[in-house]
C-alpha cells in the first residue's frame, strides 16, 4: 500500500514503522503528511527514507549543494511554551523566529530557516539525530514562560555530534526587556561557537524591531496567521498586521509582512480587489524600506510585489540586496529562484533554489514547484516531471502543479499521461483558468508561458476556449487552495 507513494528506488514508511525503527540505522526521513491508502478508512502519517546527510535526495542531489565559505551552522528548535496557555504559543513561537531573524544576519554563521527547525516541534527529539539530519553544528533550544508582565526564557547550546552542553542560561526579566533578551541570547551564542564576525557585526546589536509591545504583540499574532497559507488565515493576519502598523507607524517589520499578505492575496485572489492589493503590497513594502534599510525583510517583500507588477529588473536589484544583507536567507534565495524563472534565467535559477532547500532542509513543498518550474523551462524534462511528482505526493491537491505536470508530460511525447494529470485538476479545481495564468503570471517573455500551452496541446488538451483578453478580473471565480506562490508568505526571517 506504501510502495505507490514511494519514488522508483525510493523506500516509504509508515509513522508507526518509523518510530519502531527510532535511530538504529543511519538514516532520514521526510515527512509526506498524512496519507490515504487501499483498504484502510483513516489517513495515516508516511515517511521517504532520505540519504544519511538528512536531506532529501533528487534529480541531480540538487540538496547536496553547500555554499563556499560556511563554517559554523546553527539550527533554533521552536521554544516551548510553558505559560500554561496554549494561546500563547505565537508568543513563544515568535521569540525563537526573532532569534533565528538576528543571527541569521551574521555573516560568520549559517543558519537553518524557521520551517525546518520548527519541523521538530512538539515532538521528543534527539539532539544529535537533530543536528546530523539538519547538517548542522549545534542546536538551540529551550522555552519561554510569559506571565503579566514579566517572561523567562530559559535556553540551551547543544553541540551535534557530542550532545554535550555549549552554554546555557536563565533570563527572568520584565517583558518590555525582551529585545535585550534576544540579543544577549545572540551574542552569547556567537561567543560560544567561536564564529567570526566582521567588525561591524561585532559592534553591532540587534535593532529592536519596536518599542511598542502591544505592537509587537499584534504583530507576533499576525506572523503566526500568515503562516497557515489559507484566504481566512490570510484575512486575518492583514487585520493584526494593519493593528500592529498602527499602534507604531514606524514598525518596518509589520509593514513587510504585511506587503507580503497583500501579495498572497493578490496571488490567490483572496479578495475583491486584486490591483489594490499588489498597490497596497508595493506601497508598504516601500514603507518598509524606507523605515529600515538593514531589513533584509522589507527588501524581500519590495521583490515580490514587484515581481508580481512585472517590474523584473527591479525586482531582482530588490532581491539582491536582500540577501546582501542576510546571506542565511533561504526564502530569499527562493525567491531568487523565482524571479530568474520569470526572467528567463532557469539555469541560475536551479542554483538559487539549491541554497534554499540547503538552508531548509525541510523545505515546504512549494519549494519543488519553483524547481520544477527551473528545470521545465531549462529544458530538463526528465529532471521537471521527477520534482513535480515528489510535489504532488506533499500536497495532492496542488493544481498548479498537476498543470506543469501534464505540459511536461505533453512535451516528452505521454499524452496519456498528461491527459490523466489534466483529468486530475479539473476534479481538484474545476475553476482553474489558463487565460486567468496568462494574465497574472509574471513572464518577461510571453513565450514562455506559451510553452506551457504548447505542451497541453502536444497531449490533445485545449485548455481553454477563451482568448486572454475576454474575461475581466473581477469575473473570475476563487481559485480556493491557495497554491500559486505560497513560500511568499515567508518562514525566516
Amino acid at each position: 500500500r506504501l510502495e505507490a507513494l514511494a519514488e522508483p528506488g525510493g523506500i516509504c514508511l509508515s509513522d508507526a514503522f518509523r518510530v519502531s525503527v527510532g535511530s538504529r540505522f543511519d538514516l532520514g526521513y521526510e515527512s509526506l503528511g498524512e496519507q490515504r491508502v487501499k483498504n484502510i478508512d483513516e489517513p495515516l502519517r508516511a515517511y521517504r527514507v532520505v540519504d544519511r546527510e538528512g536531506r532529501a535526495p533528487g534529480p541531480g542531489d540538487a540538496t547536496d549543494a553547500r555554499a563556499p565559505g560556511e563554517t559554523v551552522s546553527i539550527a533554533v528548535l521552536a521554544l516551548q511554551n510553558m505559560s500554561g496557555d496554549a494561546e500563547q504559543e505565537y508568543f513563544s513561537d515568535g521569540i525563537s523566529e526573532d532569534i533565528i531573524t538576528d543571527l541569521s544576519k551574521l555573516s560568520g554563521l549559517t543558519v537553518i530557516a524557521r520551517n525546518s527547525s520548527f519541523a521538530y516541534k512538539g515532538r521528543q527529539v534527539d539532539i544529535r539525530e537533530v543536528s546530523r539530519q539538519l547538517g548542522v553544528d549545534y542546536v538551540l533550544e529551550g522555552s519561554v514562560r510569559r506571565a503579566g508582565g514579566r517572561v523567562r526564557v530559559t535556553v540551551q547550546l547543544i553541540e551535534g555530534r557530542s550532545g554535550a552542553h555549549a552554554w546555557a542560561e536563565r533570563y527572568d526579566r520584565e517583558l518590555t526587556d525582551i529585545f535585550e533578551v534576544q540579543d544577549e541570547i545572540c551574542r552569547e551564542v556567537v561567543g560560544a561557537v567561536g564564529a567570526r564576525l566582521t567588525a561591524h557585526e561585532a559592534s553591532a546589536q540587534a535593532a529592536a524591531c519596536t518599542s511598542n509591545l502591544e505592537a509587537y504583540d499584534y504583530f507576533l499574532r499576525g506572523r503566526d496567521q500568515a503562516l497557515r497559507d489559507t484566504g481566512d488565515a490570510n484575512r486575518s493576519a492583514r487585520e493584526l498586521l494593519a493593528r500592529a502598523v498602527d499602534l507604531d507607524p514606524s514598525f518596518s517589520l509589520a509593514c513587510s509582512h504585511l506587503s507580503r499578505c497583500f501579495v498572497l492575496s493578490y496571488v490567490n485572489r483572496w479578495s475583491d480587489d486584486p490591483h489594490g492589493d499588489i498597490g497596497r503590497a508595493l506601497e508598504l513594502a516601500a514603507r518598509a524600506v524606507s523605515l529600515d534599510d538593514a531589513n533584509p525583510h522589507a527588501r524581500f517583500a519590495r521583490a515580490m510585489a514587484l515581481l508580481w507588477s512585472q517590474r523584473h529588473d527591479d525586482a531582482l536589484a530588490a532581491i539582491g540586496e536582500a540577501l546582501d544583507l542576510d546571506a542565511n536567507f533561504a526564502d530569499g534565495h527562493a525567491g531568487k529562484g523565482l524571479i530568474l524563472v520569470y526572467v528567463g534565467r532557469a539555469a541560475e535559477a536551479i542554483q538559487c533554489v539549491e541554497r534554499a532547500m540547503r538552508l531548509d532542509p525541510h523545505y515546504r513543498d512549494i519549494l519543488l514547484h519553483v524547481m520544477a518550474m527551473a528545470h521545465f523551462h531549462a529544458g530538463h524534462l526528465d529532471a521537471a516531471a521527477e520534482w513535480l511528482r515528489r510535489r504532488l505526493i506533499r500536497k495532492p491537491e496542488s493544481d498548479i502543479s498537476r498543470v506543469l505536470l501534464a505540459s511536461t508530460l505533453g512535451h516528452a511525447g505521454a499524452a496519456g499521461q498528461a491527459r490523466t494529470q489534466w483529468d486530475a485538476l479539473m476534479a481538484v479545481n474545476p475553476s482553474y483558468s489558463i487565460s486567468h495564468r496568462r494574465r497574472v503570471l509574471p513572464y518577461r517573455d510571453p513565450a514562455a508561458f506559451d510553452h506551457v500551452v504548447d505542451g497541453l496541446r502536444a497531449a490533445g488538451i485545449e485548455p481553454d476556449a477563451i482568448e486572454p483578453d475576454a474575461i475581466e478580473p473581477d469575473a473570475i471565480e476563487p481559485d480556493g487552495n491557495g497554491d500559486d506562490a505560497n513560500f511568499t508568505t515567508g518562514n525566516s526571517p
